[in-house]
């Protein structure tokens, strides 16, 4: 009897099997890359034995053939969704036997070099979108937890009334509706300007969802794409929703705040933090000289522990750190 020789379009129907029941939220987009990728690799390589010994140059032909391909949206389009979900099937088809080899990410190269990840808004830009949400309140308090709470935009959108504290003023995020799928180490506190109308909203609450759908208070808001078009275009702000997160990161960073902290608080990972705001912190780290040069002048060390002591230092730098957050609290909530 004839083993039947498997095909790459068989290990990316077993995917989409195993996704839609394990994986429900990512299904969609699993099956938008395999929708992708299947045509090119049933035309060009289609049997599994032939690419486990041929993967380099069969990648190489697959990069070169989307190169220049442009997504919906009008952007270039990028591999690593392709090659996340072309390593997923693969590992499925070595699951059930099909294939030998074990294959990672890091046996297709990328060759792609990494944007910058968003933008910071300035306080003037913050305000102006925060005056053209005035006739928008669930808009406006969605933009006012992004910026001074640093809440990702499907976090806001699918908050649930138990998952807000207000007796200790904090927010603590089921991991299975995070992005990263992982809970915050530290629990995201509320902001002062956000706190009454967020109070109000959770005890009016019908259903389980702070923002729930017209139809269904136990089902979140799928989108505020309308209203936040709409404020975008009133203020004249070019930017994402997710712009307002790097700003709320960035404010923390200018103002001292420590990295640890911000890490925790806003749910990122060490790698997203060196590689997007590492210019922002040799800035923070540079105020932070001139602030002590400023102070205590330029002389040595022994004539400064002299003058003070390290207690007064610590505690004086806590209150330029508390100052600042006002005034950008100020700032918006005016």
């Amino acid at each position: 009897m004839e083993t039947q020789r498997r095909t790459l379009s068989d290990a990316f129907d077993l995917l989409l099997k195993i996704q839609s029941s394990q994986a429900r939220n990512t299904f969609a987009q699993t099956r938008c890359s395999v929708q992708h990728l299947r045509p090119w690799f049933t035309e060009n390589a289609p049997y599994l034995d032939t690419f486990e010994t041929d993967f380099e140059e069969i990648w190489a032909m697959y990069r070169a053939a989307s190169a220049g391909k442009m997504t919906w949206k009008g952007k270039p389009r990028k591999l690593e969704h392709d090659r996340r979900y072309l390593v997923m099937g693969l590992k499925r088809a070595q699951t059930k036997g099909w294939i030998k080899r074990s294959f990672t990410k890091k046996d297709f190269v990328l060759n792609e070099v990494h944007e910058e990840i968003g933008r910071a808004l300035s306080d003037d830009e913050s305000n102006r979108l925060l005056k053209s949400a005035e006739f928008h309140p669930r808009t406006r308090i969605q933009i006012m937890m992004a910026l001074t709470m640093g809440m990702r935009h499907g976090e806001i959108l699918k908050l649930r009334v138990e998952e807000v504290n207000l007796e200790k003023r904090i927010i603590n995020l089921d991991a299975a509706r995070v992005k990263t799928r992982k809970p915050r180490k530290v629990p995201i506190p509320i902001s002062n300007p956000v706190l009454s109308e967020l109070t109000q909203r959770v005890r009016d609450a019908k259903g389980t969802c702070v923002f729930p759908m017209e139809s269904d208070a136990n089902r979140p808001q799928v989108e505020n794409r309308h209203q936040w078009n709409k404020v975008r275009r009133d203020s004249g702000v070019k930017c994402r929703f997710h712009d307002l997160r790097h700003t709320w990161a960035s404010n923390m960073i200018s103002m001292g705040a420590p990295q640890d902290h911000i890490v925790k608080v806003g749910g990122f990972t060490a790698q997203v933090m060196s590689r997007v705001y590492s210019h922002m912190q040799e800035d923070a780290q540079n105020k932070f000289r001139s602030a002590f040069d400023e102070r205590f002048g330029n002389g040595n060390s022994e004539q400064r522990a002299v003058r003070t002591g390290n207690r007064i230092l610590l505690s004086d730098w806590r209150d330029r750190i508390r100052g600042g957050l006002h005034r950008v609290v100020s700032k918006l909530a005016a």
